[in-house]
């Protein structure tokens, strides 16, 4: 029972000491700072994006070897576009493997 009545009356004394004014502290203006700039501040919608530097590889590759060689024609695909299977992807000149089986068979 002392001891809480020992705390109470320091815990008295320390408030009371702590509510006295200062007249020199109040007399002073505030300082003033030079230099800063004022922006005014509000919301503002900003896209969600995110960028990263990488490459990006396909899971698969294939080779493309023709089995006649000759002069491109027409190219029907473009690079990265999908494609199925048996789908032609490029038009060969065929004049040179024409006139070569004509000359087979003429000389049949």
């Amino acid at each position: 029972m002392k001891n809480r009545m020992i705390v109470a009356v320091v815990a008295t004394i320390i408030s009371l000491s702590s509510c006295g004014s200062n007249p020199e502290k109040q007399s002073k203006p505030p300082a003033t700072v030079f230099g800063v700039a004022v922006e005014i501040v509000g919301l503002q919608t900003l896209p969600e994006t995110y960028e990263a530097v990488g490459t990006v590889r396909s899971a698969t590759v294939s080779v493309l070897a023709a089995q006649l060689s000759g002069t491109v024609r027409e190219v029907r695909v473009n690079p990265g576009e999908r494609v199925r299977r048996g789908q032609i992807l490029a038009l060969l000149d065929d004049r040179g493997p024409r006139a070569q089986l004509a000359a087979a068979q003429a000389g049949v």
